[in-house]
């Protein structure tokens, strides 16, 4: 409604400066009665405050609770803005955002050639290259308790295609693994959700059967308390 009040506002003026010229035409003091530039400065402050009052109605009907900063309506936010730690419970946060606590150089974002722009946010971790002497590729992050679910899907890929296979393992603090296997070239690729209530450090163990292979995780996120 307050849109309305600029249109209220000069209609107001109109009829103010309208009713002046009126009475002004409509009595004529005497030609032996001298005008008094008094009654002119009163006509004009009045039609001024009128005008005044109305933009001072405006700006406190702007200035309501629905549009006030602290108001149910506010938003202090610039649109598209994204804050990096929310305090509200159930925001996602992609493991990749988060520094590796181990084994920074076993990991990347960088998805194998042939594959540029098919998956968003990955995580790849490349193969060992002799499973005779390197049998895994590891890489640890700090969750600090923080998160109470692992979310990300699995896809094995090999330049050279074969059937061999992409072995994910991972280790929630001092537990055991839980491991989660993709064969080369099949066509549905594996989800791993893991529930990581309490969980201090999360370390994911990559080992595979052909060493030019990588692991790639796709979307995986942290589900925030």
């Amino acid at each position: 409604m307050s849109r309305w009040w600029p249109a209220l506002a000069a209609v107001a003026v109109v009829v103010v400066t309208a009713l002046i010229g009126l009475l002004g035409n409509w009595w004529k003091p005497p030609p032996w009665v001298a005008r008094s530039p008094r009654t002119h400065r009163v006509v004009f402050a009045a039609a001024l405050a009128v005008l005044v009052g109305l933009t001072l109605v405006q700006v406190l009907v702007l200035q309501g609770p629905g549009n006030a900063n602290g108001g149910n309506g506010g938003n202090t936010q610039s649109p598209g803005t994204r804050t990096a730690a929310p305090s509200q419970s159930g925001y996602d946060v992609f493991l990749g955002d988060l520094p590796p606590k181990l084994g920074t150089s076993n990991v990347t974002q960088v998805l194998p050639h042939g594959l540029e722009g098919r998956y968003s946010r990955p995580l790849v971790v490349a193969c060992p290259t002799d499973p005779a002497t390197d049998r895994v590729r590891d890489v640890t992050y700090s969750l600090a308790k923080r998160y109470i679910g692992f979310h990300a899907t699995l896809h094995g890929f090999n330049p050279t295609p074969d059937e061999s296979l992409v072995q994910v393992t991972l280790f929630l603090d001092k537990q055991d693994g839980r491991a989660f296997r993709f064969a080369i070239g099949q066509p549905q690729d594996v989800d791993i959700d893991v529930d990581v209530t309490d969980v201090d450090d999360l370390r994911i163990e990559v080992g595979c059967q052909n060493p030019s292979a990588s692991a790639i995780l796709i979307d995986p996120e942290l589900h925030h308390r």
